[in-house]
């Protein structure tokens, strides 16, 4: 039986066109980690959105919206790499393009590990975009509970739940937590400590990391076909499956309200 050509894992990302300047990267990597399905139904029903906005607004309304994304709000840039590495102009761009491209040549790396491909996306999101509002933020909690199910071991659960100690609104209003302008740099050493962790993996499980999921795949065709699975032809015989991950649901809620990141803990892979 042939796959869909679609999945409505995709079409749940699409939520995040709610507010697109909190996780616009994450479709961009998992277009990059090979999860070809699941960014086509998200470009449709972008497409399909942006239609309905155009017919129901007009292009006057468009072209007045997007001028305002030009011209942020004050203080919307608390919480940006200008404000944390207190950089601006040229160079504050640069540092966004090498963000970015860092994020997605480990996507690719991680390819073989859906959760942590998405949070790769969210905090390239939250590093990138020019403006946030600090209950933006409630994405990084999303984000951790994503990375508390892909990495079980013991010194990433106790760096997740110090993340979220500290992260806490009663360390907030004790003043000991970190002030707006320095949670970018909260952000980058989670996101240094993911892209180490890509490139480490890669180059030790080389391309056995590859071949694992087709491989349990092929398994699974053959045993409900009632084939052999011990011969060798029993393995490596389909193409790369378009893999997808209900991670994009826990994000795409979280993206799509204030109070997300609630949704978000609730949602099961």
């Amino acid at each position: 039986m042939s796959e869909p050509y679609l999945d409505h894992h995709g079409l749940v990302l699409a939520l995040v066109l709610l507010k697109p300047n909190t996780a616009f990267v994450v479709p961009l990597v998992l277009l990059v980690s090979g999860r070809y399905r699941v960014f086509v139904t998200f470009s449709l029903a972008a497409a399909a959105i942006a239609g309905a906005a155009l017919l129901t607004a007009g292009t006057h309304a468009l072209d007045a919206y997007f001028t305002q994304l030009l011209q942020a709000p004050p203080g919307t840039n608390a919480v940006s790499v200008e404000a944390a590495l207190r950089i601006s102009g040229p160079l504050a761009l640069a540092v966004r393009f090498a963000i970015l491209g860092v994020v997605l040549a480990s996507a690719w790396k991680s390819r073989t590990s859906p959760g942590q491909v998405m949070v790769l996306g969210t905090l390239a999101s939250l590093l990138v975009t020019p403006y946030l509002h600090v209950c933006d933020l409630c994405l990084l909690a999303a984000a951790g509970w994503i990375l508390w199910e892909e990495r079980p071991a013991l010194v990433w659960r106790v760096l997740l739940a110090a993340s979220w100690v500290i992260a806490s609104p009663f360390v907030d209003i004790s003043g000991l937590g970190p002030t707006q302008n320095r949670w970018p740099l909260f952000e980058l050493l989670w996101l240094v400590a993911l892209v180490a962790t890509a490139y480490y993996w890669s180059g030790r499980n080389g391309n056995a990391a590859d071949r694992r999921p087709y491989e349990l795949r092929s398994w699974r065709a053959r045993s409900a076909t009632g084939l052999s699975t011990n011969s060798p032809s029993a393995v490596r015989v389909a193409a790369p499956r378009d893999a997808s991950n209900a991670a994009s649901t826990r994000l795409a809620q979280a993206s799509s309200s204030g109070v997300g990141a609630n949704t978000a803990l609730m949602i099961g892979t």
